[in-house]
């Protein structure tokens, strides 16, 4: 007779063990660990040298190399130090550029008394070189002035009102010395042609206006003159201000020397046109 197999019963304490074993949780993915948070840093404003170098950039780019009337407008509309930076600062910069607009305005502003000067008789034979000499004093009056100016504020700048050496040289020649390779003389010849061509910006469009009062009745045109005189030097101070790199004080003195030195010649201009059309 075969055995049966017999059946094991489980004990209590497997029973338990199983049981203990069927409730262990699964074991899933660890949960990912939170992202560390990044500091940003704090905004940093950029400082005033960096905005008036940006103001310049700025100012320098909305004058074309050729476009005249953007720079005579800027100057005219805009009277401000940092106008006239931007002009300085612009690669155009020259001497030469400044007296061509010079002259090209002395020639169109002397053709309305020119005309009227016809008009009333004058013979042509008699009024051509009058015409030409007036137009070159005009620009030599400009030119005069502007040296002036620049070399005052040269000497104001490093010499104070006397003779004494000081420190403030530094704000002529920017920053203390000349730059590498580079004569003073010509780096100051430099500062000559930025000065000269801001303050041509305002002048030729004045030298063209002063043409048209010239030609005006004597009380008026007295009072157009004072005038046009004040607002050039008020233009010739900020643009030596600019250009020069001068404390105030020295602007001052040396725009009103500029001004008053190229007043000369141009009172003469301005008597010689109105004797000829009064």
């Amino acid at each position: 007779m075969s055995s049966l197999p017999t059946l094991s019963t489980p004990t209590a304490g497997s029973a338990t063990k199983t049981n203990a074993v069927s409730a262990r949780p699964v074991a899933g993915p660890a949960p990912a660990a939170p992202p560390a948070e990044t500091s940003c840093p704090p905004a940093v404003a950029p400082p005033a040298s960096a905005l008036r170098a940006g103001v310049r950039s700025l100012r320098a780019a909305a004058i074309r190399s050729r476009d005249w009337r953007s720079a005579w407008l800027l100057a005219l509309r805009q009277p401000a130090v940092a106008t006239f930076e931007g002009l300085a600062a612009h690669p155009a910069a020259s001497l030469e550029r400044a007296l061509r607009w010079c002259l090209a305005a002395a020639v169109v502003g002397s053709l309305l008394p020119a005309g009227l000067s016809l008009l009333r008789g004058t013979p042509v034979l008699t009024l051509l070189p009058v015409y030409a000499v007036l137009v070159a004093l005009s620009v030599g009056a400009f030119a005069a002035g502007t040296a002036v100016a620049c070399a005052l504020a040269a000497h104001l700048s490093a010499y104070g009102l006397g003779w004494r050496p000081q420190l403030s040289a530094r704000r002529f020649l920017g920053d203390g010395a000349s730059p590498a390779g580079t004569a003073p003389s010509v780096f100051q010849r430099a500062v000559y042609d930025r000065l000269a061509f801001a303050c041509a910006a305002y002048a030729a469009p004045l030298f063209v206006a002063l043409g048209a009062v010239v030609v005006a009745p004597a009380l008026l045109r007295g009072l157009l003159l004072l005038a046009f005189t004040l607002y050039a030097g008020l233009l010739t101070v900020l643009a030596v201000r600019a250009a020069c790199k001068v404390s105030w004080a020295w602007a001052l003195v040396a725009g009103v020397a500029g001004v008053l030195c190229a007043l000369l010649p141009l009172a003469a201009v301005a008597g010689a046109w109105a004797g000829l059309t009064g």
